[in-house]
């Protein structure tokens, strides 16, 4: 999806860096999980974070991934009778589709955020031995829901640029 356009570059951009921080934290769950393995069968001992943090990585890699997709309109569908391709691929339903998953993605990012200031509120943490301020990983998953809903508003500009060229 190359675009010459300012906001095609945006676009690009936060998907690309997306990108990059989803495979970061793949390779750091990747560590954390064989650091683990390591110790407990070499040395009858556990890394004690391993768990927790290989969580907070996927959580946060899930949602970076998620405006990735978006943007290169990867996500998972569903083939319908090729009588309905012309209704399903018509710019008119990717506008209306890209607004109710940028609704959708909002209301995650409001409930994220709501979850997130009330831990940062109350300085709550993880019940493991880390003792982890909850918020933290929260603002990682709060900033890739935000990253979301980005992806999700270019989506929206794309179709509706599409549905304005053929009403011309």
């Amino acid at each position: 999806m190359k675009s010459n356009d300012l906001l095609g570059r945006l676009a690009e951009g936060l998907a690309r860096a997306a990108q990059a921080l989803a495979c970061c934290l793949l390779a750091g769950m990747f560590l954390l999980i064989n650091i683990e393995v390591l110790c407990r069968y070499f040395f009858s001992t556990s890394t004690l974070v391993a768990d927790e943090y290989s969580a907070y990585f996927f959580a946060a890699m899930v949602y970076l991934g998620l405006s990735h997709c978006l943007h290169h309109d990867k996500l998972i569908k569903i083939d319908l009778p090729e009588s309905w391709s012309p209704v399903v691929k018509s710019p008119l339903v990717l506008f209306i589709l890209s607004a109710l998953g940028i609704a959708f993605n909002a209301l995650l990012v409001y409930s994220m955020y709501l979850t997130t200031m009330a831990s940062l509120r109350f300085q709550t943490r993880s019940i493991q031995p880390s003792q982890t301020v909850l918020a933290y990983p929260q603002l990682a998953v709060l900033a890739a829901l935000c990253a979301a809903v980005l992806a999700g508003v270019f989506v929206l500009v794309r179709s509706f640029r599409a549905t304005e060229g053929r009403v011309k």
